[in-house]
């Protein structure tokens, strides 16, 4: 199997704590209300959506992967469903992330009759259908794909080759496509992958580095 973790980068997400307003909170500390502030977490970003649609697209085209699964299959279904002119029977035209350039390519449906300069905010609608699938899932469906706080995920793939040479290369091919997309859109605000000298939580070592996971 292949899976790649995906992480929000703390600059771009910083993950404050809940603010508390029963006095337990010291004053001038940095805290997150639901009330008043963004979601948090990267996995309600459309940019950031969008780069791990693309990513998994393109594992999904490489000859030596077979089936994927993320989050995203999740947020394209619900995407299509809400999109399809009512009516019609759903629309693949529809099965993808909704960010700033796919709604701009698509505001006979995204758009406002009564306000043709009115035009919706990625983020927002992305935020609204994570909210919709939390309502409307049994509990432990997402957390394969997401952790709770919307920050942290994986795409799970799988090897369709026990060729070492072509498993090596396959390693090789998703790591160069990291590099060719560093720059693109969404992929700079997370981390993908881990790298050497970071520290996980393994469910039989415990906390354990990389370099002795490799060992």
């Amino acid at each position: 199997s292949v899976n790649i973790p995906i992480k929000g980068k703390v600059e771009h997400f910083p993950m404050l704590p809940a603010c508390e307003y029963d006095g337990s909170q010291a004053p001038g500390t940095k805290c997150w209300d639901e009330d008043e502030d963004d979601p948090q977490g990267a996995f309600n970003h459309a940019e950031v959506m969008a780069a791990i649609e693309k990513t998994e697209d393109w594992m999904r085209s490489h000859p030596n992967i077979g089936f994927t699964g993320s989050y995203i299959q999740f947020l394209k279904i619900v995407n299509m469903l809400m999109m399809t002119p009512e009516g019609q029977e759903p629309n693949l035209k529809y099965f993808h992330v909704p960010n700033d350039k796919f709604i701009a390519a698509n505001m006979d449906v995204y758009g406002d009759v009564d306000d043709p300069e009115w035009v919706p905010n990625a983020n927002e609608i992305v935020t609204g259908f994570n909210g919709l699938l939390e309502a409307n899932t049994n509990a432990g469906d997402l957390d394969s794909f997401v952790a709770k706080s919307w920050n942290e995920g994986v795409i799970m793939g799988f090897v369709n080759t026990m060729d070492p040479v072509k498993t090596h290369q396959t390693v090789k091919d998703i790591q160069q496509f990291f590099i060719d997309n560093k720059d693109e859109p969404g992929f700079d605000l997370v981390t993908w992958g881990f790298k050497s000298g970071d520290v996980i939580t393994m469910p039989e070592a415990g906390v354990c580095s990389i370099e002795s996971v490799n060992e």
